[in-house]
């Protein structure tokens, strides 16, 4: 029984010896940097570092898509802008090489020259600032302005004619003001027709739907020199019925025009299309 007492004894000691060197030991990490400490950091590090990394890896999605996006928005604006200036670019040509030789044949023909000059005027107030689709121009009576002169801009599109003249300035009303009539030719047929003005540069025909149309076809306005109402936009065959409406407008944002031409001719006066 004492033998038994003194083996209880002896295992208490070993344990306190054991329990006192894990408390040394761990003291001992505490108080100074060790490689153990290291070592502990370094499992710390090696199971943090993936985590770390998804979440940058999320965050550099999210970044390159909002990145993407915002470029997006940027290309489509600039492929937008291009294609306003392609639409110019294409129209410019067409109505320059084809149409106007065409046109210059059949003057020939008739035995009728007409040299036609144009007077730069700048915009002063464009739709958005002037009453609603008229333009504000500054040229006037001082340079022989006068009411029903057609005004254009490049590529030889008649936007609209003077209908109020002052000494410096003119306003310019614009063909496509709500309830306009404009005599025009449509298609390769040359068929005549009213286009109505439905505003902000905008353009509306109705037309037997036999008549062949087509979307870039030019709309032609009947004078002597070859000038342009627009360009057809949309081409509309709802049903079965017999009509077809038909929708052109200028290749170009009238809202933004900074110079319009005023044509005059030496010999034979340009024609005007009387605003109605």
């Amino acid at each position: 029984m004492i033998t038994s007492f003194r083996h209880d004894n002896e295992k208490k000691i070993r344990r306190r010896k054991i329990l006192g060197v894990f408390l040394v030991l761990a003291l001992f990490i505490l108080v100074f940097r060790t490689p153990v400490e290291e070592q502990l950091a370094g499992v710390v590090h090696f199971i943090a570092r993936p985590l770390f990394s998804a979440a940058n890896s999320v965050t550099d999605s999210l970044a390159s898509t909002r990145a993407y996006f915002s470029s997006k928005r940027s290309l489509r604006d600039e492929n937008t802008r291009l294609q306003d200036a392609l639409d110019m670019v294409t129209a410019e040509s067409y109505s320059r090489e084809v149409l106007r030789s065409e046109n210059e044949a059949l003057k020939s023909v008739l035995g009728r020259h007409a040299t036609r000059s144009l007077l730069l005027a700048r915009v002063l107030a464009s739709p958005g600032r002037a009453p609603y689709d008229t333009l504000i121009i500054d040229t006037g009576e001082s340079l022989g302005v006068a009411v029903g002169t057609p005004v254009l801009v490049d590529g030889d599109f008649a936007v609209g004619e003077i209908t109020q003249v002052f000494g410096e300035s003119a306003v310019v009303t614009l063909y496509s003001s709500s309830g306009n009539e404009l005599p025009v030719t449509v298609g390769s047929s040359s068929t005549p027709t009213i286009a109505y003005g439905v505003g902000g540069g905008n353009f509306r025909i109705v037309l037997p739907r036999g008549i062949p149309v087509t979307v870039g076809d030019m709309i032609e306005i009947p004078t002597l020199a070859p000038l342009y109402a627009g360009v057809v936009d949309a081409v509309n065959k709802q049903g079965s019925g017999s009509l077809q409406e038909i929708y052109f407008k200028w290749p170009m944002n009238v809202h933004t025009l900074r110079f319009v031409y005023l044509p005059y001719s030496e010999g034979v006066r340009t024609e005007s299309v009387p605003i109605k």
